[in-house]
């Protein structure tokens, strides 16, 4: 069983670091009460628009930094006009999680997601820092299109608006450029934690061991430990691109290890959380207390861990 505590201190100005005085509790995956916001709509000549945000963590209007987000652009044409693409501007704190997009056209569904039902069309797919794409091929056209596509939130706390669209259709005089339509989202702190997989962890095999913390910065280091000793394979620690950062432990013996990462972002902040290691059957090792210098603790030399 997985208990977590986390414990946030700030960074005082004068550089003394200040007690939060709370105490958190790392939620599990899927909100029930989830939400949808919008949809943000309007129109131009030649299309009537709308664009909405969804996502698991999506609750009230308000989702943690560090989550992910689905926004779903739904375009019908007026009169004869037809659509060649569209494109979804957004700030670009929203990153395009790859091989998320679903896209809806006269009854078909396409896809770039291999473990989505439909069509697979990579190739009418493309993304860059603040935009993402669908595109027909050659000179096809649409009467309307529904294009779902998922994104990573790396953005400052607070109310954000989620972007806006273009479009090009047959109609060559039509406005296609609406950017910051919405809806506008909150976004709220992130929620730092530790995970471990598998979670049946076993002695004598791998363990993956990931540390994250959505608000803090690419490079902040993190020190992780087992009952205050530091872990083979899981040393020299520093947060990734994705606030994040992963490393393989392969626990000695069986027991409850009480892991502890304190990662030194701007507001630096503690972690812990229980894991029950059982025995491995090859072996036949016991549970038990860790003991001293065999459970798969570093007695000295220093490892890398895997920036993951």
């Amino acid at each position: 069983m997985l208990k977590t505590k986390i414990v946030l201190r700030r960074l005082a100005a004068a550089g003394a670091i200040a007690a939060l005085g709370a105490v958190g509790v790392m939620s599990g995956s899927g909100a029930a009460d989830a939400d949808t916001v919008g949809p943000a709509k309007g129109s131009s000549s030649a299309v009537n628009f709308s664009r909405e945000i969804s996502g698991l963590k999506l609750v009230d209007g308000k989702v943690p930094n560090g989550e992910v987000i689905t926004v779903t652009n739904r375009l019908d044409r007026k009169l004869a006009w037809l659509i060649y693409w569209v494109k979804d501007t957004h700030p670009t704190c929203m990153e395009a999680v790859p091989n998320t997009s679903v896209w809806k056209v006269s009854g078909k569904t396409y896809t770039n997601n291999p473990n989505v039902s439909g069509a697979m069309k990579p190739d009418e797919f493309s993304s860059g820092p603040g935009w993402a794409k669908i595109d027909a091929p050659a000179a096809n056209s649409w009467e309307s299109i529904a294009w779902s596509q998922d994104y990573l939130l790396k953005c400052d706390v607070g109310v954000l608006n989620t972007g806006g669209l273009q479009y090009s259709t047959t109609w060559v005089g039509d406005n296609g450029d609406h950017p910051n339509v919405g809806p506008n989202i909150e976004v709220t702190r992130g929620v730092p934690g530790i995970s471990v997989n598998p979670k049946d962890a076993m002695a004598d095999n791998d363990v993956e061991i990931t540390v994250k913390n959505p608000d803090g910065r690419p490079g902040d280091k993190v020190v992780l430990t087992a009952d205050g000793k530091s872990l083979d394979g899981c040393g020299n620690l520093e947060l990734d691109g994705d606030r994040r950062v992963s490393c393989t432990w392969v626990p000695k013996k069986a027991g409850t290890y009480p892991l502890r990462a304190v990662i030194s972002s701007a507001e630096p902040v503690t972690v812990t959380e229980s894991v029950y290691v059982s025995a491995s059957p090859a072996s036949g090792s016991l549970g038990g207390s860790l003991g001293s210098g065999s459970a798969g603790m570093d007695t000295g030399s220093i490892y890398t861990g895997s920036l993951g």
